[in-house]
């Protein structure tokens, strides 16, 4: 940050801190000694950028002994005043300007309105500011301030204006039936006379045309609100006449050069662009009301769950009828790119509402209902963009519940809606676990060591729950983004200290460090504990209580803070159960096999025979995409790592590549076994009982059993043969008539790395697939004296690869007693271009 940033940054805050004193009538500003100490700024420099920024209109300076200043834009928007003078002789002429005694009342009655309800989502989130600048807008005496509304498109600014109208009322300020006119400058800003003439009307014969008196919006607007959308599009000229409007309330039709009429109205005027480039100054001044609304990725996670809700609810309504929304949508329009805001997302959830209701009528189906599959690929891309915020605005939901939601508009109730979105996933209050089961244990007649015993299990399972919560980016740590860092170094240093804890990416600290930040919120607020065995920590959990007292020692510190010694006895046990309970975790096991059940056949067998539910399946349909398997293999994954990674059991393919893959997406480290039937499964799961058993040992010790399963039905030496390779020539002998599947394979497998070593390439499985399966079909054909096509070869091909090729078949053609003919060579050359080709892009 630049050093004027830093100056006018700071300036900023400490206006909002003198903000008070104004009602006090002391005169209020900051000194650049101030700035210089909290800066560690020479004071010179300091006068320099500060005079700098006066003369960028961005701070006023009050002239006095000392010098003081003041952020600009902060007193502005406090006192809903255009401030024009940046240089002040006294402080008396910033109050008059002000005028402080006047704020006052005002100062009062926006108290008066925090109760009321302005009706729009974001209420006391992202609009809360924005709302109580209307409300006081709107009830300043005798009719209102007139206000501009800024935003980018689709915002909802017409929506504000529109509720501003409907509070005045409310608060009758207006009387019930007052105009609301609305009109946008935009649609006659090609012609600037018709434009005005909408405006304030004119009279016979003011130009051509002119045939007839005709009244203005202006006029139609008397004892109401004009709404003026995209303001920024009137001419100079008419800016001129509505600040002769706003002046002196009145104005004249075109045609007219005598007689003025009057108009008692509120103006809210609304624009897209920057007020202070495109708008007069001298129009702009007299906006003493200047409200910016935010964009939709500046709403938070809450508010566009409910705008999303709403708008689903308004197209049932609409409709007459439920509709039924799966989460997966709802989902998608919460994290897609929505450029246009507010206005777009709501035409994108009727657009797409409108293509369920065509298929709804066309196929006369028993319920409307909205699928993944119906939103259009802009939306459904959203999905795919898991990073960065989004990552952990997926893991707020509940995505593992198969339920929909159903929006009934008519009704105005939505069924389901119930954790679709978790507020709050990271409020470690373990306090409450402790008071809810000790009264729930003590009531049925527990006896206090049962009590504790049954305690400490909840903390436990509490506390590890939200650490398979946490998630880490690779740019930084996702610490910083809901820990206070001071907190987060002194948990570091301690346990680093103590337990010679790797700090990097340790969800634990991260638990632990919120457990603290929530210590701190409540010793504030005078909610503490008694420990009731104080005696027994000390005796049992010495090193955990000495660290505890460390660290509460160092926050009291920091934070001129008083923490009772009970904390530290809790501390100390809370402690305890994250570390030295650890090892009761255990390995995470899943199954993913090709087959509509057979997965889930091979873990239900594990598991029955075990009498544990361990092992986790995830059935992969042949036509189902890679990339879906993908991302449900990682959902399950976060779900059962206790910490201590996950084992994956794959059978062939693509499952195979999964464990790096899902390792950089979710942090948590994984190994997969690729040769898997139901007794590895068991043999798997009943080690992965025994918590003294790490991920490496379990992938090393099933590795070892694996190859002598091989040995034992292939002979020794067959190390190097992967289970793979054994189920491709298996199904070679089913797919090939008279050729042995294994002598083919061999041969084969031999040429092909060859011509891949010689092109500087790697046999992955998707060439070897389609090489074997290709060239053993190529065989038989010519064996059989079997024509490929009527196809006659081009001219020579005389590429490298093609003579590599010819070369290379020489011992295939020796072994199997054949001459291939050159229009199969062609087509081997054609896989490989391909397949190549492929691989580079």
């Amino acid at each position: 940050m630049k050093r004027k940033d830093k100056v006018y940054s700071l300036l900023k805050e400490l206006t909002i801190e003198k903000l008070e004193l104004f009602s006090k009538e002391e005169i209020v500003g900051v000194d650049t000694l101030t700035l210089e100490e909290k800066l560690k700024i020479g004071r010179n420099n300091v006068s320099k950028e500060l005079n700098e920024l006066v003369l960028e209109d961005k701070v006023l300076k009050i002239k006095g002994k000392p010098v003081l200043y003041l952020a600009k834009e902060i007193i502005e928007n406090k006192f809903f005043k255009r401030i024009n003078v940046k240089i002040f002789e006294n402080y008396n002429s910033l109050n008059d300007i002000l005028n402080i005694e006047e704020n006052k009342s005002l100062k009062i009655k926006e108290e008066n309105l925090k109760t009321d309800k302005f009706g729009l989502i974001g209420e006391e989130g992202s609009l809360k500011n924005a709302i109580n600048q209307a409300k006081a807008a709107v009830i300043y005496p005798p009719k209102g301030l007139h206000t501009l509304i800024v935003g980018t498109t689709g915002v909802g600014k017409s929506t504000f204006a529109e509720t501003m109208y409907r509070y005045s009322i409310q608060k009758k300020i207006l009387t019930e039936g007052a105009p609301f006119i609305i009109f946008n400058c935009a649609d006659y800003a090609e012609n600037k006379q018709l434009l005005l003439s909408q405006l304030f009307g004119y009279i016979k014969g003011a130009f051509t045309g002119a045939d007839r008196d005709k009244i203005g919006l202006v006029e139609k607007a008397n004892g109401g609100i004009l709404f003026l959308d995209e303001v920024h599009r009137l001419p100079a000229e008419g800016q001129e006449m509505l600040f002769y409007l706003i002046d002196k309330g009145m104005y004249r039709r075109l045609g007219e050069t005598t007689s003025n009429k009057q108009s008692n109205i509120m103006l809210i005027l609304a624009t897209t662009e920057k007020p202070e480039e495109i708008m007069l100054q001298t129009f702009l001044r007299r906006i003493p009301v200047i409200i910016k609304l935010p964009s939709l990725d500046e709403r938070s996670e809450k508010e566009k769950i409910e705008l999303i809700q709403n708008f689903f609810l308004e197209e049932s309504k609409r409709l007459k009828k439920p509709i039924v929304v799966s989460k997966e949508v709802i989902k998608a329009f919460l994290l897609y790119n929505c450029p246009g805001n507010i206005g777009q997302l709501k035409s994108d959830i009727q657009l797409v509402c409108a293509k369920a209701f065509l298929e709804y009528m066309t196929y006369k189906k028993a319920k409307l209902e909205i699928k993944i599959n119906q939103l259009s690929s802009d939306i459904r891309e959203g999905l795919l963009e898991l990073k960065d915020k989004r990552l952990e605005i997926i893991k707020d939901f509940d995505m593992l519940s198969k339920e929909s939601i159903i929006f009934d508009g008519v009704n105005q109730k939505i069924e389901n809606k119930n954790n679709i979105i978790i507020e709050n996933k990271y409020n470690l209050d373990f306090y409450k676990v402790i008071k809810n089961t000790w009264q729930e244990l003590e009531n049925k007649g527990y006896s206090k060591l049962k009590i504790k015993d049954e305690i400490e299990r909840r903390i436990q399972k509490y506390s590890y729950s939200l650490i398979n919560k946490c998630s880490f980016t690779q740019e930084e740590t996702f610490f910083n983004q809901i820990v206070n860092i001071s907190i987060l170094e002194i948990v570091e240093e301690n346990m680093e200290k103590f337990y010679k804890i790797k700090t990097k990416n340790n969800k634990m600290l991260l638990v632990l460090s919120l457990h603290i930040q929530h210590l701190i919120e409540r010793v504030k607020e005078g909610n503490c504990l008694k420990h009731p065995e104080k005696f027994r920590v000390k005796e049992e959990r010495t090193q955990e209580l000495e660290v505890s007292k460390k660290i509460l020692e160092k926050i009291q510190e920091i934070y001129n803070i008083i923490i009772p010694e009970d904390e530290a006895y809790y501390l100390a046990t809370f402690i305890y159960l994250l570390y030295n309970k650890s090892s009761n975790r255990k390995v995470g096991i899943l199954v993913i096999m090709h087959g509509e059940t057979t997965a889930t056949s091979m873990t239900n067998v594990s598991n029955e025979l075990l009498k544990v539910k361990h092992a986790r399946a995830l059935d992969m349909s042949l036509n189902e995409k890679v990339h879906d398997v993908l991302d449900k293999a990682i959902e399950i994954v976060k779900e059962i790592d206790e910490g201590k990674g996950v084992l994956i059991l794959g059978d062939m393919g693509s499952t195979l590549n999964f464990s790096d893959m899902i390792t950089e997406r979710t942090g948590i480290k994984t190994k997969v076994i690729e040769m898997t039937s139901t007794s590895i499964v068991i043999e798997a799961t009943r080690k992965a009982m025994n918590p003294e058993i790490n991920l490496e040992e379990l992938y090393q010790g099933l590795l070892n059993i694996i190859i002598e399963i091989l040995n034992d039905k292939y002979g020794s030496g067959i190390k190097t043969v992967r289970y793979f390779d054994n189920i491709l020539i298996e199904n070679l002998n089913k797919t090939l008539i008279f050729l042995n599947g294994e002598k083919a394979y061999k041969i084969l497998n031999q040429v092909l790395e060859k011509i891949c070593n010689s092109e500087n390439r790697i046999v992955d499985d998707a060439i070897l697939v389609k090489f074997i399966y290709h060239c053993s079909c190529m065989i038989e054909r010519v064996i059989l004296k079997e024509k490929n096509s009527k196809r006659q070869p081009n001219k020579k091909i005389e590429e490298n690869l093609y003579r590599k090729i010819v070369k290379e078949f020489k011992i295939v053609e020796e072994t199997f007693g054949i001459e291939i003919p050159e229009i199969e060579y062609r087509d081997i050359f054609d896989l490989f271009k391909i397949h190549f080709d492929t691989q580079e892009h």
